[in-house]
């Protein structure tokens, strides 16, 4: 019998997206798998400053899969955020053969990276920045950058990109194409699709919500910050000219929440439009939202790497539309599921959005490309990866 491959994953914390990945990567035959966290955030009831809640996701998060959370002695949210002194002996007491960093921007990942190569093991890594908005690349704080991140980036065996602007951002910090090697960044696609609201259950929803059923619907779904620009989205939708009646809904929490129903308030004598605060949902209430919603806006002007929301609302047919700044709007949006505009300009967002709520045709061919896109982005993808790289 073949002896297993040792393989370790560490990663900041149990976040709801990863889950998939390692239940599924406990299940490949040829490997003894298990995953150190660096904190239990998610898992058990926590703040989040950016939502403005305490929560804890309400789907297991550390099921199906060997793992262990460390005592983190961190502070603040840079470098130095997490500190897990008992997860880095550990991996210098450990025999693995692979060491897996999901990212690696903190103390705790970072000597744990040189620890790993310095007893041979093989390292996998995975960070998921881009540089549409990276601008300064002189000076100390770059040089400082470059150092810590970039040595990582061009020492690892493996680093994993989850896209073009991802890629691009790897080739930046000098990483050889041969070392580059796609594995998609995914939702648990079958988790969605599972719970789809039939149309009796959907007509319900969108009922009880107070909208009528032919309306076009909007969404939002993510925190309320500054760099998600919700209240640019808000601004547009108001200016908009509209043909069809509409609901654009809001879902999710955070600082500018209060500043949004002001702002919304001036759509009383707007014939055609309406808007709604849905609040924080958690990931088994998201499925009904997405299944009545026909346009998921991403506006974010600043660091949204991917935009997994994107993913979740494929699942539904939903159309998209994404700032310049999305990582994921040549794999995912432009020329296949909606529009991609320019991160900082009203005026584009604005018509793009009379296009995609005016032209039911042109929002129906869209929709056509939605689940067929979305069905070969997903965890069968990021394991056959992971496999082949194992394998080598």
């Amino acid at each position: 019998m073949a002896q297993l491959k040792k393989i370790k994953v560490i990663v900041s914390h149990p976040i709801q997206y990863h889950a998939v990945l390692w239940r599924n990567m406990a299940e490949l035959d040829e490997v003894d798998f298990e995953v150190f966290f660096c904190s239990d955030h998610g898992q058990k009831i926590s703040v989040d400053k950016d939502f403005g809640l305490a929560f804890k996701w309400d789907i297991p998060l550390k099921k199906g899969y060997k793992s262990k959370t460390f005592k983190n002695y961190g502070f603040g949210n840079g470098f130095f955020k997490y500190i897990n002194p008992g997860l880095i002996i550990s991996i210098f007491f450990s025999r693995s053969q692979i060491v897996y960093f999901h990212g690696v921007s903190n103390f705790t990942a970072y000597f744990s990276f040189w620890i790993s190569k310095f007893k041979g093991a093989k390292t996998i890594v995975r960070n998921i920045a881009h540089l549409l908005d990276f601008s300064n690349t002189k000076g100390i704080r770059f040089a400082l950058k470059d150092f810590i991140f970039g040595s990582i980036f061009r020492k690892a065996s493996v680093c994993l990109y989850i896209g073009k602007h991802n890629k691009d951002f790897y080739k930046f910090f000098g990483v050889k194409e041969s070392r580059l090697k796609h594995a998609p960044h995914l939702v648990d696609n079958q988790f969605f699709q599972e719970r789809k609201l039939s149309l009796i259950e959907s007509q319900k929803f969108k009922a009880d919500l107070g909208i009528k059923q032919d309306e076009v619907v909007l969404l939002f779904c993510g925190k309320l910050i500054a760099k998600k620009q919700p209240d640019m989205l808000l601004e547009a939708y108001l200016k908009s000219d509209l043909n069809v009646k509409s609901t654009l809904l809001f879902v999710g929490e955070g600082v500018l929440r209060d500043k949004l129903e002001i702002l919304a308030k001036n759509i009383i004598k707007e014939e055609n439009k309406s808007v709604k605060f849905l609040g924080f949902k958690n990931q088994s209430e998201l499925p009904a939202v997405y299944c009545i919603s026909d346009i998921l806006v991403l506006p974010s002007y600043h660091q949204e790497t991917w935009g997994l929301v994107v993913n979740e609302a494929l699942n539904f047919n939903t159309t998209i539309i994404v700032s310049d700044n999305v990582g994921c709007g040549p794999e995912l949006v432009e020329g296949k599921t909606g529009f991609i505009f320019e991160r900082n300009s009203k005026e584009k967002l604005q018509e793009v959005l009379e296009r995609l709520v005016n032209e039911t045709t042109l929002r129906e061919k869209y929709k056509l490309n939605t689940l067929s896109l979305i069905s070969n982005w997903g965890i069968r993808q990021f394991i056959n990866s992971i496999k082949r790289i194992i394998n080598e």
